[in-house]
C-alpha cells in the first residue's frame, strides 16, 4: 500500500531524539524521504500498523518521562490509492514516482 507519512515533532533536545528514532524506523521500513518531515513509499499494511504502534509508543514513553514537548508531536499516516498517487502534481524539485511506488527496483544515477 502506498502511504505518505508526515510528522511535526518539537525541536527540543528530547524531541530531536524522538525524531531521529522515528526517521530511522521509517527509512528502515523502506520509505523514501521526499522532504525533511515527509516520507512516502509502498509498504505492507502490517508495516504501516507497526510504524503507528512504534510512534505511539515513542510519544507515550516521552510523556511518562514528563517530556511535555511530546504533547505537541504529530504524526500522520495517509494511505494513498494508485490512481490518486498517479495524479500527484509536483512543482519544483520532485521525486521519482516509479521508484517510490516500487514500479522499478533501483534507480541508478
Amino acid at each position: 500500500m502506498l502511504v505518505y507519512i508526515v510528522y511535526d515533532i518539537e525541536s527540543t533536545k528530547p524531541g530531536n531524539r524522538r525524531r531521529q528514532k522515528i526517521v530511522k524506523k521509517l527509512l528502515k521500513t523502506g520509505l523514501y524521504r521526499i522532504q525533511k518531515s515527509v516520507f512516502i513509499g509502498n509498504i505492507h499494511k502490517n508495516d504501516a500498523d507497526e510504524i503507528s504502534v512504534f510512534c505511539e509508543k515513542m510519544i507515550d514513553e516521552a510523556l511518562k518521562m514528563e517530556e511535555r514537548d511530546a504533547l505537541e508531536d504529530k504524526i500522520y499516516i495517509f494511505p494513498v490509492s494508485k490512481d490518486d498517487f498517479n495524479s500527484v502534481r509536483m512543482i519544483g524539485a520532485g521525486f521519482d514516482k516509479k521508484l517510490v511506488a516500487d514500479e522499478i527496483l533501483a534507480l541508478v544515477i
